[in-house]
């Protein structure tokens, strides 16, 4: 029966596994601990979990329930491939930006299942995927918008369903001027299913510079959309969704990379232009 947890063992098959010293191990998980806000032996745990070690082998039970809900909170970086001889990784241009959702979660509600709460813990990683796809979308259409059009282009080349929208929205944050705006932006005042029309009815200014098409772009925002509105109205996404809303944040996070160089700088917006 094990007594303690073996961080040892885990760090030592790590390092054969990547190819590495376990002293980079150790400061790979030291990286992670600061980031998380854990504890250093609880960063070694994570990465052997990610790395799809089996933890039941090397830690007791209570520990391993400990891992499993760590993993709910922070996300699965990329792994590291076995070192090639002879072979030197090129570093890429602007270094990735990444998040850590790593927070405790604590309440108590006399009426509810108990399986909300686990749906808590599980929908807690998933909402800043969503949180971080749909803010990525706005900011790279606001570029292209805001660089070839002008920031006011929405009350002038907009198509009036779009302008009517963001002015109608607008007007409701005036009305409820206690509550924050809904935001800084007026891209910000359209649902992320609607955000398809300012690509359909400005073909020209993403087509093929910056999308492969606008079916490509309508249909990737739909299906992400669709996930979305589960989680937003406080309904936990079944595995499948869950598996598709990882990799939807992939394939955007790998056009992005591709198209970065190319997508205009922000453009700051004057005051009163909102």
């Amino acid at each position: 029966m094990k007594t303690k947890p073996e961080s040892g063992d885990l760090k030592d098959l790590l390092a054969s596994r990547w190819g590495v010293t376990e002293r980079q191990v150790y400061n790979r998980a030291q990286e992670l601990a600061n980031r998380a806000s854990i504890k250093t032996s609880e960063a070694i745990w994570i990465l052997a979990a990610q790395n799809q070690i089996n933890l039941t082998k090397y830690l007791p039970p209570e520990v391993v329930d400990r891992v499993r809900n760590l993993l709910l909170q922070i996300p699965a970086p990329a792994r590291i491939a076995p070192a090639l001889p002879g072979k030197v990784r090129q570093a890429p241009k602007t270094p990735p930006k990444e998040f850590v959702v790593a927070k405790e979660f604590k309440g108590s509600d006399p009426i509810l299942p108990a399986k909300i709460f686990a749906e808590v813990r599980e929908m807690a990683a998933i909402y800043p995927l969503l949180y971080v796809l749909e803010n990525s979308v706005r900011e790279f259409l606001r570029r292209i918008v805001d660089a070839r059009l002008g920031a006011p282009w929405w009350t002038t080349t907009a198509q009036s369903k779009i302008k009517d929208k963001i002015l109608d929205r607008m007007s409701d944050d005036k009305k409820h001027a206690w509550h924050q705006r809904r935001g800084s932006h007026p891209i910000d005042y359209l649902d992320f299913s609607e955000l398809a029309l300012v690509v359909k009815n400005n073909e020209a200014l993403f087509v093929p510079d910056f999308l492969p098409s606008v079916q490509w772009f309508e249909q990737f925002v739909l299906e992400a959309y669709k996930s979305r509105c589960v989680v937003c109205h406080m309904n936990p996404l079944e595995e499948d969704n869950i598996a598709d809303v990882k990799l939807k944040i992939r394939k955007w996070q790998k056009h992005v990379n591709e198209k970065q160089d190319a997508l205009p700088p922000v453009v700051q917006a004057k005051a009163g232009t909102i």
